[in-house]
């Protein structure tokens, strides 16, 4: 896929400008003539980048430096996802011959911010916090590019790029009123702890004494980049002072979407039980970008179960059962907010929930062919749910994730539930959550 800049005048009226005040840009490819008549095409597949977030102006201008925060960094081509984003007929049936196009996340904001006057640094530059204006601008040259004739249009985004999609969907909709347009998230289902249910990390390597939870730093995150006006604009029904993170997060905000929705994601995602730059995977750092791994800060659960796992020396009977119970307690919280988002009630949306711990296996080749929910993959189930009718009952399009075992077997290793998890390069998503231990 190749670098595209928007114009000049179009980042000017918009005061569209990535942290670094550079602008903004995407990554496209056409249709293949193989998989659909390039010329008469008039469908279209956008996908917003994801890399977390920068919390604090340290954290922003840390950040303006790199690839998740200047495009002076863009590489010229550009595409490392597959799943449903692969334009390969026989990984992709359902999408391949979409026109494919990939938005650079250079905000740190979930493309939210509305900061109206730059921040000033001490060193005396500026950081541009203009999430917001930066996703408008991107969607607007599409348009202009061709995309104003789109027949369908699959909205999507991973991780801090999904949250992307939430607050731009309807908008969206607005500028497109003859497409079908749905919706997807991946890996972008964050839950708002309260502080006192994500502890501290007192022991392991890393760990700190003292680090904030994840609900304040988002909270925090808002403040600098003023989410709120996002927030209020896309319509949002939250009763948390402020409009901020709370109001941010898909438990509150997808009640908001009136575009059909599905949700990809794993109820032990392993970026919310992971300390944040953790992930040893090279290429899972590259895939979304996580900024500052010398930042040392626990994300979401902050819990780290390592007897949960077979093969585990030095833990007891009593030890195994404690790290899956609370697990699944984990589980069961996970589905409890998916609920309460709407997205397994309203009609035309879906979810596929699986208890795999990992984050954004959604949009590689093995979990988007081989994750597995009551027989269906999650190929099938997004195939089903893309050709139904926005009327459809959500029941039919959704697939909730069963509970670990307490006792493994031949059948069930690592206490696991769901086979298909073992699938998936196991051992290396395992390996993405933080040998970090939060104390009794």
């Amino acid at each position: 896929m190749t670098l595209h800049l928007i114009g000049q005048e179009l980042s000017q009226q918009l005061g569209a400008y990535c942290l670094d005040g550079s602008r903004p840009g995407y990554w496209y490819d056409p249709p293949t003539p193989r998989a659909a008549h390039a010329a008469s095409n008039r469908s279209w597949l956008v996908f917003l980048d994801g890399g977390a977030w920068c919390y604090d102006a340290q954290d922003c201008d840390s950040r303006s430096r790199g690839f998740r925060g200047s495009s002076r960094a863009f590489p010229a081509r550009y595409w490392p996802y597959s799943g449903p984003l692969d334009k390969s007929v026989a990984v992709n049936p359902t999408f391949a011959g979409f026109h494919r196009v990939l938005l650079g996340y250079c905000d740190g904001s979930s493309f939210t911010g509305e900061r109206v006057t730059p921040y000033a640094l001490g060193s005396g530059a500026v950081l541009h916090m203009r999430g917001r204006a930066v996703l408008h601008a991107l969607l607007l040259h599409l348009m202009r590019a061709g995309m104003r004739e789109a027949r369908q249009v699959l909205f999507s985004g991973g991780s801090a790029g999904g949250l992307g999609t939430v607050f731009a969907a309807n908008w969206l909709q607005a500028q497109l009123p003859a497409a079908k347009l749905k919706v997807l998230l991946v890996s972008s289902f964050f839950l708002h702890l309260p502080a006192g249910d994500a502890p501290t990390c007192t022991r392991g390597r890393g760990a700190q004494s003292k680090c904030l939870p994840w609900a304040v730093k988002m909270q925090q995150m808002c403040a600098l980049h003023n989410c709120t006006p996002t927030v209020r604009a896309a319509g949002v029904a939250c009763d948390a002072a402020g409009a901020g993170a709370e109001c941010l997060l898909p438990a509150a905000s997808l009640r908001s979407v009136r575009p059909p929705t599905f949700v990809i994601n794993s109820a032990i995602d392993s970026w919310q039980a992971c300390r944040e730059g953790e992930a040893r995977g090279g290429a899972v750092r590259r895939l979304m970008g996580v900024v500052r791994a010398s930042s040392q800060l626990v994300n979401v659960w902050r819990r780290y179960y390592r007897c949960r796992y077979d093969g585990t020396p030095a833990c007891s009977t009593q030890q195994v059962a404690h790290a899956v119970r609370e697990t699944n307690g984990m589980i069961g919280r996970f589905v409890d907010a998916v609920h309460v988002s709407g997205a397994t009630s309203r009609p035309g949306h879906g979810a596929f929930i699986t208890s795999c711990n990992e984050h954004v296996a959604g949009v590689s080749a093995d979990g988007f062919m081989h994750y597995s929910i009551d027989n269906q993959t999650l190929r099938d189930a997004l195939a089903r749910w893309w050709a139904s009718d926005s009327n459809s009952p959500a029941s039919e399009h959704t697939r909730l994730p069963c509970t670990l075992t307490h006792k493994s077997s031949p059948d069930s290793p690592n206490h696991q539930c769901n086979p298909s998890c073992l699938r998936v390069k196991m051992k290396r998503r395992l390996n993405q959550e933080c040998p970090c231990d939060p104390g009794k």
